[in-house]
């Protein structure tokens, strides 16, 4: 069986000349103060701004933390630092290594790092030393198969080949001016 509707509460279904409407209708006294309130308190010492002495000491901690560890944000960045100095193998010429950062970023975007960089390092490997033009090259199946490891895989192999692409018609490398990004 259906219960049946309530269509009317009961504050609302009190005569209106009753101190019952006029109470329901009537701002509290509590609320109306609330609204009146003054600006917010200022936050606790514990969440304001660290001074440059705070911020180094922090950063000392830091650094003393992960002495002798490493995580794989730390590869990722390694392999970026090192796509303009030619030390990364397959990068060929030291000016590809932009558009392998662009790349690697592309791949990057949610997914894990180690995952962004495997697929990037395989692309390295098959397009050795071409850059733009190697990518550009690739077949639709073989990119998506380079990086379907990371997430959105298809967005992403799409992304790559038209940065591949944009990159191509200026000259092989990524641009440098805002506007022609």
């Amino acid at each position: 069986p259906k219960r049946p509707r309530v269509t009317s509460s009961p504050k609302a279904s009190a005569p209106s000349g009753s101190s019952a409407a006029a109470k329901a209708s009537a701002p509290s006294a509590s609320s109306a103060a609330t609204k009146a309130s003054p600006a917010k308190p200022a936050p606790p010492a514990s969440l304001a701004p660290l001074s440059a002495a705070e911020k180094l000491r922090e950063y000392r901690l830091v650094a003393s933390f992960r002495q002798g560890k490493r995580a794989s944000v730390d590869d990722f960045h390694r392999f970026l630092l090192s796509l303009g100095t030619g030390e990364e193998p397959g990068v060929g010429d030291p000016r590809h290594g932009m558009f392998w950062a662009l790349v690697a970023s592309l791949l990057s975007v949610q997914c894990r790092d180690r995952v962004a960089l495997a697929a990037t390092r395989a692309m390295l490997r098959l397009c050795a030393g071409e850059g733009a033009a190697g990518v550009a090259a690739l077949g639709e199946e073989e990119l998506l198969r380079l990086v379907h490891s990371c997430n959105f895989c298809a967005s992403k192999a799409r992304y790559v080949r038209a940065a591949a692409e944009h990159a191509q018609r200026h000259g092989g490398r990524v641009p440098r001016e805002y506007d022609a990004l």
